[in-house]
């Protein structure tokens, strides 16, 4: 879609710009990560670059971007079934419904998520 709006010169230089963009801090990331090999999260590499400080706020900011994420796909699952299932529950009422499916998911290992993501995986290229 964006390629659509901005126009195949434009939109392919911006998409070439991005991937060198993302290509440089991946090596920056790297190189920060080989200097000491006790660094494994982004708030390690932000404790050594700037402090206590901006390893708080980094976890923070990644947190927050989780439970976005978490947030996002409620509604998503939410206004999906409330589009297959016409007048059997109200959208608010199904997004109580998949919270309370997906808290419990929450503490499942991932040996056994892990199965439901290759079914999911499988049923998106099954139905093409």
């Amino acid at each position: 879609m964006g390629l659509k709006y901005a126009g195949w010169v434009v939109g392919l230089i911006a998409l070439v710009l991005c991937a060198g963009v993302t290509n440089w801090t991946a090596g920056l990331l790297s190189k920060c990560m080989d200097l000491d090999p006790t660094i494994i999260t982004f708030s390690d590499i932000a404790f050594i670059s700037f402090g206590r400080k901006a390893r708080v706020a980094t976890a923070v900011l990644f947190t927050l971007e989780l439970l976005a994420a978490c947030v996002a796909l409620i509604v998503l699952f939410a206004d999906s079934l409330a589009l297959l299932f016409p007048g059997t529950l109200s959208t608010t009422e199904f997004k109580v419904v998949c919270t309370l499916i997906l808290m419990p998911l929450q503490l499942a290992p991932l040996s056994l998520l892990s199965v439901t993501s290759f079914v999911g995986i499988f049923c998106c290229l099954g139905s093409k």
